[in-house]
């Protein structure tokens, strides 16, 4: 009888004569080049002793962490919170299901190679494997140099995050004890991902409780991502469908819930609808998307482009326009023709499935077009408002059908970006019946420093006018719907430079009173990207700086075409209104970069980054964000600051916004100076015995006539 061959010895996996010949004769002796290890450059410097075999074996190794996934194994037993023995129980049972799969040949090769065991690996064997493992690793010759040595390796790479200083592969390279090449090599992971325990916990440390996330989809990215190829995946840029399931899991796992930016006005033109829509009149896929002939040699309608220019685009295969109320690469989508609406409907579901939490929808108020596409009034550029076709007659049909067939499957938040919307018309987009959205973003105070019909301008605020359309929001969705209190988004300047002060002097005191007046209103605020950090608009200085479609194209269009504004003129009112001002890198610390990156990201980083960023401020107790922390942390305690009515005093002041909230007994007064002028204040007479609940500078006597100082901001609690 022939003996039964052991699974492990000198001839593993060498099954011809040819196979034993070059591996014993050739390659057993040569030199390795390894050009993706998974041991730290730190660890490879300082020689680490391993405690036990995770930490030797698995701690950096994504190909085990992915073969675990795909398993169902919880993320915390893989770059979670649990022990080292739990996360080796784990990887043994995933092992043993494994047979066939490269990694169960290279775990038990690497086993007898290192550590002497010819054995197999799983669920029953993982106690003895990890004791016989770390008993070798307590003893001399199992540290990370003498791991590589043993494998005869002359040069090496490293697996390192974009945002590592590589100052430990310089501290090998000047070592003259070790003789192996070290080269970093670079994965995406910790610049692309969400899942990164740094921004969850920072997140979480703040108090938000749901992540926005901009466009993630396919997209030839023409704007920002909202130029979507693909509805079910994800652009290469930001990482794998992989990647986001895992920071899906990941935000859940912090509290955190995420909702998906629905962009469904419209697509890119890069999208296989459009493509297959603009190949002839007869398509299946042409009623997709809106198509007309011209009129008088000229477009269909006198409609303009959000991004400047008209609204239509020749095609001349077909002889005809589409419309395009953005970009012409944004195609808009047919939302009369049912298959476009039952298409939507199923790729929310899907991501619904998923396990995303709801959707922000991108211009949702202008998916209904009126049939006769009826001109509007030109603007300064000689184009009507993009937003004519705002509030259609269908759309409330269509939302209402979207939440019988969608929305109403899972517990969804839902919010609408409703350009265009009035306050009767937000009623129903946002009732309490929760018949169509949960709440809606209306931009009505984003105007008030801007021209009738022009936004490109460097008109200051009036307060008044201010007051006057928030309160109008505020008292006329009371009760009836809700409301969403927003100063930034990706579309808006910074605040602290556009209502405030951003100056050295008063730049922390005026981004805590724009907070205090936001965030003390009924509704749901939303914190954009470094706003908790009083991030400011940047200083350009060329229109070759700018990234944003919206600004290049209104530069050419009336600068260099029209003529309607000088360079300086234009140039001071992008400097002050454009888009690019929120869309520069979150400032994370003060190196290269502000942390963002080792290399020169797509647009220049704000200069004041070493002044103005996360590291700075999140441990010091007086910064912007632990400010914004406080605010949160009241949202969360104080049901009248959700729930209690809304009522403005002063409102002809010119320099003081003050209100009050009530919820039965209880009443608050917030009190904020929007100006650089000490101004005296008249308490009311039922606050002057209370007690301050926040306030952005010391707190003072509360008495019956108070100076309030420049950009100061309290809350009083009755």
């Amino acid at each position: 009888m022939t003996a039964m061959k052991s699974f492990m010895d000198e001839e593993f996996l060498l099954s011809t004569e040819a196979a034993r010949k070059l591996y014993h004769e050739y390659a057993e002796i040569m030199p390795i080049i390894d050009y993706h290890c998974h041991l730290s450059p730190q660890e490879i410097y300082e020689n680490r002793k391993y405690e036990n075999i995770t930490q030797a074996w698995l701690g950096g190794d994504h190909y085990k962490w992915r073969l675990m996934r795909a398993n169902g194994v919880e993320e915390k037993y893989i770059t979670g919170d649990a022990s080292d023995r739990e996360k080796f129980q784990k990887w043994a049972k995933t092992l043993e299901k494994a047979i066939g799969n490269p990694l169960y040949h290279w775990s038990h090769l690497e086993l007898k190679r290192y550590f002497g065991y010819d054995g197999y690996l799983n669920g029953y064997t993982a106690e003895t494997v990890w004791n016989l493992c770390n008993e070798q690793l307590q003893a001399d010759g199992r540290r990370p140099r003498d791991l590589i040595k043993m494998s005869h390796v002359r040069l090496l790479c490293t697996t390192d995050d974009p945002v590592d200083t590589l100052e430990w592969h310089q501290k090998i390279e000047a070592d003259p004890s070790f003789d192996v090449r070290v080269l970093p090599a670079w994965r995406p992971e910790k610049a692309m991902n969400l899942t990164g325990p740094d921004y969850l916990d920072y997140l979480e440390k703040l108090g938000v409780n749901v992540v926005w996330l901009s466009p993630v989809y396919q997209s030839p990215n023409d704007d920002n991502g909202y130029d979507i190829s693909d509805y079910r995946a994800i652009m290469t840029e930001f990482g794998t469908m992989e990647d986001f399931d895992r920071m899906l899991v990941a935000a859940h796992e912090h509290g955190i819930k995420i909702v998906m930016d629905l962009v469904v006005n419209h697509t890119s033109d890069e999208h296989p609808w459009f493509i297959e829509s603009r190949k002839s009149k007869d398509n299946p896929y042409r009623d997709y998307y809106i198509w007309r002939d011209g009129k008088d040699g000229k477009e269909p309608n006198n409609w303009g482009s959000c991004f400047s220019g008209p609204a239509w685009e020749y095609d001349e295969e077909t002889d005809m326009y589409y419309l395009h109320l953005f970009s012409k690469k944004q195609p808009d989508l047919n939302w009369d023709n049912p298959k476009v609406r039952e298409e939507v409907f199923d790729m929310m579901n899907w991501w619904l499935k998923k396990g995303v939490d709801g959707f922000r929808m991108d211009v949702i108020s202008l998916i209904s077009k009126k049939p006769d596409l009826p001109d509007g009034k030109p603007g300064i550029n000689g184009y009507a408002s993009f937003n004519e076709p705002a509030n259609g007659p269908h759309v409330h049909e269509y939302l209402q059908e979207m939440r019988e067939k969608v929305l109403n499957n899972a517990d969804t938040i839902t919010v609408g970006e409703c350009s265009g919307v009035t306050l009767e018309e937000a009623k129903k987009y946002a009732r309490s019946d929760e018949k169509e959205l949960n709440m809606v973003f209306q931009f009505e105070h984003m105007d008030v420093d801007a021209d009738a019909d022009n936004k490109w301008t460097d008109k200051k605020m009036d307060l008044r006018e201010m007051k006057a359309v928030l309160t109008k929001w505020q008292k006329g969705l009371e009760d009836i719907a809700w409301n969403s209190l927003f100063w930034e988004n990706h579309d808006q300047p910074r605040s602290v430079s556009r209502y405030a002060d951003d100056s050295a002097k008063y730049h922390d005191v005026s981004a805590k009173m724009l907070a205090t007046c936001i965030h003390m209103m009924q509704g749901t605020p939303y914190v954009y990207q470094g706003e908790e950090l009083g991030m400011t608009n940047v200083p350009f200085t060329s229109i070759d700086q700018f990234r944003d479609l919206d600004s290049i194209n209104a530069y050419r269009e009336l600068v260099e075409e029209q003529h309607v504004f000088t360079t300086e003129e234009m140039m001071r009112y992008l400097c002050r209104k454009s888009r690019d001002n929120a869309r520069t890198p979150f400032q994370w610390d003060d190196s290269a970069y502000a942390g963002f990156s080792t290399v020169e990201p797509w647009i220049m980083v704000n200069p004041n980054y070493k002044e103005i960023n996360a590291k700075k401020q999140v441990d010091d107790p007086e910064s912007v964000f632990n400010y914004y922390r406080k605010l949160i942390a009241l949202r969360k305690e104080k049901e009248i600051i959700v729930y209690g009515t809304y009522d403005l005093l002063l409102p002809e002041s010119e320099e003081i916004y003050m209100y009050t909230r009530t919820l039965g007994e209880e009443k608050l007064l917030v009190v904020c100076n929007f100006s650089e002028k000490e101004v005296a204040v008249e308490i009311p007479e039922e606050f002057r015995k209370g007690s301050y609940l926040i306030a952005n500078y010391p707190e003072g006597e509360i008495k019956e006539q108070m100076t309030i100082r420049p950009y100061e901001a309290f809350v009083l609690e009755k």
